[in-house]
């Protein structure tokens, strides 16, 4: 039986050929994808477990930029931790200790003006704060607010740091 269109074979096999190419081409960059998105967030993990240990210092605008990086990766809410934690101007030498069921969330509205005014009003002109969390469970006290006021009283946060109150009572 004669070709009805002659050529045609070559043709539909010459397009199924590029056909498989971009299908494979595609293949290929959405499992590139894939990697890149999982190695990013197995970075900003690290990044988020070294500040939760609460043996590191994570400079403030450090803090702010892996806050960013857990929004815009969508997964802030799952990250968020209960602590006590602690801001620290080092250009001051002045601390401001805290507690939350919340602690990312709670540091950020600090440093953005929803927080302690004063230690808004230090970062903002420009003065160098570290923040640092410190976990309930490797600290030793049987409750935030233990911890809390021994935070407070050790780094004289309350005389002569940011604190207002020398911690919650019992």
């Amino acid at each position: 039986m004669p070709e009805i269109l002659p050529g045609a074979r070559q043709h539909y096999i010459a397009k199924m050929k590029w056909a498989n190419y971009l299908f494979y081409a595609l293949i290929t960059i959405l499992i590139a994808s894939f990697i890149a998105v999982y190695w990013n967030r197995r970075e900003l993990q690290e990044r988020f477990e070294a500040l939760t240990d609460g043996n590191t210092l994570m400079r403030a605008d450090d803090f702010l930029d892996l806050r960013g990086e857990l929004i815009s990766s969508r997964i802030l809410d799952e990250s968020e931790f209960t602590s006590a934690y602690i801001l620290h101007n080092e250009t001051k030498d002045k601390c401001h200790v805290g507690q939350s069921v919340r602690v990312l969330s709670r540091i950020n509205q600090h440093l953005t003006g929803r927080g302690n005014s004063d230690v808004y009003a230090d970062y903002k002109n420009g003065d160098e704060f570290t923040a640092q969390a410190i976990s309930l469970i490797s600290s030793g006290h049987e409750s935030l607010n233990d911890l809390e006021r021994d935070a407070i009283h050790a780094y004289d946060a309350f005389d002569s740091g940011y604190n207002r109150t020398r911690g919650n009572r019992r």
